[in-house]
């Protein structure tokens, strides 16, 4: 029984039936039998999986929402899903709890996210996948620092080496240094001439009062700009589980904005500002090539305040926003490259009211945004209407980013391949009883639900 059994399903079919499942049904599936478990875990099936379901879910909108609850502010998780023609959206409310109070999604890249305590003090990151449970906080890193005064964290950035299947947090650390030496000279100079101020005669007594308060303020003010700063780039290796410093062009560009996690073909981009001028620069990292890249953005912002980068129409693009008391607008620019230079052209306008800010889009058809009541809404650029997603949350504390579901793992658990045998009788008779139901439920050519 049990042979014709093996020669009607065989491994491969039974590989095929399980990279078209949801995870959810994957790691309950996992207490079948040790082969099943196995093969969850095996790397050539993750990555099988992987591309089956982005097939499957190709019309399915998937988005992780983070806010800061109120009255407490503590942050909160949720999942957008729904299908790209249906008007619902199921919301999922995440049982991760972070142990921080404040916390920033840096980027997401195959259902792992990023997680960043931005503590200007304190540096905790953590990488976790939401379907698995499966979560990592990054070592210290070991790095020697100069003499400093005090350490500054700066932005971070999440990407995917795929020449190296390594997955890659950058973090921007900005340290205050002083001179000693020099303070120490100028206190010398200072003694010599408070001790000559005391040999001049009474009668000078009371300018001499005045220059001395005087030059104690100007010792103050050099003493702040005895202060300098230097700015170190970090790059840290999940496959290594190591960091390192890396060498960064037009070291006077720093990125200022925490929300951004635009990512796109390997690259990772920032919003900055350059400290010379205060002009504005789109930074861009490549997590293959390790290299930097800025591009200055146009000058001519007018009254917008500041960009927030996303993905449109498979084209990094740029939204701008002003705000006032009776509506918002919004201009939707997109950066074309003919290979020679990189250029920004408009590509939309967008009018709506009670709008705080954007956040994110979804796909090519909508664009998540805050409005003035702590609420995330979705607005559809075709229609012009505005849904209200009921999350609501502390204003300005809200973030969107697009997720996919998978099973890679970030500790360093692997299976060792999936041609494990199957020991048991008892096991493959739990294998036929599932793949029966499933073979009922769904065909490899259409979209199943678990």
């Amino acid at each position: 029984m049990a042979a014709a059994i093996n020669s009607y399903i065989t491994d491969d079919l039974v590989t095929a039936i399980l990279t078209c499942l949801p995870v959810k049904s994957l790691l309950r599936f996992r207490c079948v039998c040790k082969s099943w478990s196995v093969l969850t875990e095996n790397p050539d099936f993750i990555t099988k999986h992987h591309l089956k379901r982005n097939i499957i879910d190709n019309n399915t909108v998937n988005a992780f929402v983070k806010r800061n609850g109120e009255p407490f502010g503590k942050p909160m998780m949720s999942t957008l899903k729904g299908v790209d023609n249906e008007e619902i959206l199921t919301v999922v409310e995440s049982n991760f709890v972070p142990s921080c109070d404040q916390l920033i999604i840096c980027g997401s890249r195959n259902g792992i996210l990023c997680l960043h305590n931005p503590d200007l003090y304190s540096d905790v990151i953590v990488l976790w996948n939401p379907s698995t449970r499966d979560l990592k906080t990054l070592p210290e890193s070991p790095l020697e620092p100069p003499d400093t005064r005090e350490t500054l964290f700066g932005d971070i950035g999440f990407g995917f080496d795929r020449r190296t299947n390594d997955y890659k947090v950058i973090r921007f650390v900005l340290y205050r240094c002083d001179d000693d030496d020099d303070k120490e000279e100028e206190e010398e100079e200072h003694d010599d001439d408070d001790h000559d101020e005391e040999e001049e005669d009474d009668d000078d007594e009371d300018d001499d009062d005045d220059d001395d308060e005087e030059e104690d303020d100007d010792d103050e003010e050099e003493e702040e700009d005895d202060d300098y700063f230097v700015g170190q780039v970090e790059l840290y290796s999940l496959k290594s589980d190591s960091w390192r410093v890396i060498p960064r062009m037009n070291a006077d560009i720093f990125p200022c904005c925490y929300y951004c996690n635009t990512y796109k073909d390997g690259v990772k981009y920032w919003w900055g500002r350059k400290s010379t001028d205060d002009s504005q620069w789109l930074m861009s990292f490549d997590m293959v090539e390790e290299v930097f890249e800025t591009v200055e953005l146009p000058s001519d912002f007018g009254d917008f305040r500041n960009p927030v980068f996303s993905v449109f129409n498979g084209q990094l693009c740029m939204v701008l926003y002003i705000d006032d008391k009776m509506e918002s607008l919004f201009e939707i620019w997109v950066m074309t490259d003919n290979g020679v230079r990189k250029t920004w052209v408009e590509q939309m306008t967008i009018q709506v009211s009670g709008v705080l800010r954007p956040l994110e889009f979804w796909k090519d058809r909508g664009l998540f945004l805050e409005d003035d009541q702590g609420q995330l809404v979705l607005y559809d650029i075709r229609t012009k209407e505005m849904k209200n997603l009921q999350l609501r949350g502390k204003r300005y504390t809200f973030q969107v980013v697009n997720y996919e579901e998978s099973l890679v793992p970030i500790n360093s658990r692997r299976a060792q391949n999936n041609n494990t045998e199957v020991e048991e009788q008892q096991g493959l008779a739990s294998q036929m009883m599932v793949l029966h139901d499933l073979s009922e439920k769904c065909s490899f050519n259409v979209r199943m639900q678990f």
